[in-house]
């Protein structure tokens, strides 16, 4: 790859000596610690491929169970509760940030194996939403459109989403960072580092 520029967010601290930035194509990042190519061929290898554990994943029907309790909304304790999926609250210092917010089944296919814990409209004053990438999975519009209907947060993220996020969100104050840079300005005193 001869071709490869570095980016990261000049604005931003980065916290590792030495790191240029997030490696890039000119199409798309990618992790210089990882060989896969992304090849068609591997893709269809790895689904076809013996998979010794797929009938026993395929028969696990455990879920944890939900305790529909919203107490945890009106503390001033720190706190992390799990909303399910990578989607968590957490409150520190009196900050309220939740990540990855994937509230709903994402199709018919992907279903949420959780109950939230409350209602999204119960998610009041949370001041920031931090996004570790853009996978469906992690950053989905139906679920990101009603937490900012109720609250204006600030969307902490990776490079390049910002602008995708505020599409769906008009007037959305975001930051982006590349791997091993500190967000600036954070409430609280709050120090919050994007690693790969």
């Amino acid at each position: 790859m001869a071709d490869i520029k570095y980016l990261k967010n000049d604005k931003l601290d980065v916290i590792l000596d030495g790191w240029k930035g997030n490696p890039h194509t000119g199409k798309r990042f990618f992790d210089p610690h990882k060989a896969w190519s992304g090849s068609f061929s591997k893709f269809w290898r790895w689904q076809t491929s013996h998979k010794p554990k797929a009938k026993e994943k395929k028969a696990d029907t455990w879920r944890l169970s939900t305790v529909k309790d919203k107490a945890f909304l009106n503390s001033k304790e720190d706190c992390i509760v799990w909303l399910g999926h990578a989607s968590f609250y957490m409150r520190v210092n009196g900050v309220q940030i939740i990540t990855d917010p994937v509230f709903y089944d994402l199709s018919g296919i992907v279903k949420r194996h959780s109950e939230m814990p409350c209602d999204v409209a119960d998610l009041k004053n949370i001041d920031y939403v931090l996004l570790s990438h853009g996978h469906r999975d992690h950053c989905d519009r139906k679920s990101l459109k009603e937490l900012y209907a109720n609250n204006k947060f600030e969307l902490l993220t990776g490079l390049n989403i910002g602008n995708l996020v505020e599409n769906w969100l008009p007037g959305l104050k975001y930051q982006e960072a590349g791997w091993f840079q500190q967000y600036a300005g954070l409430k609280g005193g709050l120090k919050i580092y994007y690693l790969p």
